[in-house]
């Protein structure tokens, strides 16, 4: 019983290990905009297949997500 609970915890890790790997892998993220364009965001969510952001100087932008 105790070899079968180590052998499901080796596979576990091992499935967490590759689905981090997965995830972050070089090139899945991509820049949206020029450098600096976000400087002045104060908060960002996604709702409803929309980005609401505020800005440093209080302006309220919503963009829709492709």
């Amino acid at each position: 019983m105790k070899i079968n609970i180590l052998r499901i915890i080796a596979v576990l890790a091992v499935v967490t290990v590759a689905a981090i790997n997965a995830m972050g892998q070089v090139g899945s993220w991509k820049q949206v905009g020029e450098s600096g364009a976000w400087a002045n965001t104060l908060g960002m969510i996604a709702m409803d297949g929309e980005v609401w952001s505020i800005e440093s100087g209080g302006s309220l932008y919503k963009t829709r997500v492709l």
